[in-house]
């Protein structure tokens, strides 16, 4: 276990305030964890040398852990609506009796349109992530729709 020692802080009641409010916020489990984490960052920020190398590495840890939560909440809505699609195609495929050079002249012009439309998004690219290259978006007898 690791050993620890006991010490009192006077501390001015604008800071212990501050420091209240930011323990609602923080990870901290207790008044105690907050502090020893506060000091280990300042500490850091002294061996450091300059604020900015540590600070540096702890931000980008924590911007790369909420760009990876956003990454994968953005696949999982991308990924439901590819879903919704797919059956919204193989609803009016069905209904409508579409044949595959129809559905292809159609599919082509609807490229070309979200082509312009895009302002520099890679349709391919998404389309090579979500289903392994353009195999996702094949016509309504190729992927199987009724």
């Amino acid at each position: 276990m690791e050993k620890t020692r006991r010490f009192t802080v006077r501390m001015p009641p604008d800071l212990y305030e501050a420091m209240q409010r930011h323990l609602a916020q923080d990870t901290s489990k207790t008044q105690a964890q907050f502090i020893n984490n506060a000091v280990r960052m300042y500490v850091g920020c002294l061996n450091g040398r300059t604020t900015e190398d540590y600070l540096s590495k702890t931000l980008l840890s924590i911007i790369s852990a909420r760009q990876e939560r956003s990454d994968k909440a953005t696949v999982s809505v991308l990924y439901a609506l590819a879903v919704e699609l797919n059956i919204l195609q193989r609803i009016l495929v069905t209904h409508f009796d579409i044949p595959d050079e129809v559905y292809a002249e159609l599919r082509r012009k609807a490229r070309a349109e979200v082509a312009v439309s895009r302002k520099g998004a890679q349709i391919e690219s998404v389309q090579a992530q979500m289903f392994g290259g353009d195999a996702g978006w094949q016509s309504s007898s190729q992927n199987g729709a009724i």
